[in-house]
């Protein structure tokens, strides 16, 4: 199991998140995401079966200090979850697709949440701020920012494309 150090992950969140992990694989990197709002997200890469094989899955953990949340905060990430199967019948909707739960509470001290990556380009941190001047994507897949656009008079992003910000477009992809 390796992560890199610049990723800022305790070792105890590393070693907790491969066990959780453990029925999809074993954990190569763990990179944590920011710029959400509620759970903390974290980007890991698991080892594939063949040499070189590499799988990225999104896993999305509750707040643990639950005293400060709202009622409807407090299975938020149950919600995320029922939400992601219920949409799993529609590949018209960009979603990931949910791999494992853990809401047992007994390796993590809070609920987990486990889901494909998307590849894509992240939309500016603010649904209320038009893109800077240099938009989050590289030059290379500006083309995937393209179905994210903003203007000044707009409080949110407004999709041209069914891609949206994901910068992904075609069907979901398969399981396996």
């Amino acid at each position: 199991m390796l992560t890199s150090p610049d990723d800022g992950v305790e070792p105890t969140v590393v070693r907790a998140l491969a066990t959780v992990l453990a029925p999809l694989g074993v954990v190569h990197r763990v990179e944590r995401l920011t710029g959400g709002m509620f759970a903390t997200t974290y980007r890991v890469t698991l080892q594939g079966t063949r040499p070189g094989r590499t799988t990225r899955v999104v896993v999305k953990t509750a707040p643990t200090q639950t005293d400060r949340l709202l009622t409807h905060e407090l299975d938020l990430v149950r919600t995320e979850a029922a939400v992601y199967r219920l949409a799993a019948d529609r590949p018209d909707l960009l979603m990931p697709r949910v791999l494992l739960t853990d809401f047992t509470r007994a390796v993590l001290p809070s609920d987990v949440l486990v889901v494909t990556h998307l590849e894509g380009c992240r939309c500016p941190s603010s649904a209320h701020s038009p893109p800077t001047s240099t938009p989050p994507c590289s030059a290379s897949s500006a083309p995937t920012w393209a179905g994210c656009t903003r203007s000044r008079e707009s409080t949110s992003a407004t999709p041209t494309s069914r891609r949206g910000c994901t910068g992904r477009a075609g069907p979901r992809p398969s399981a396996g």
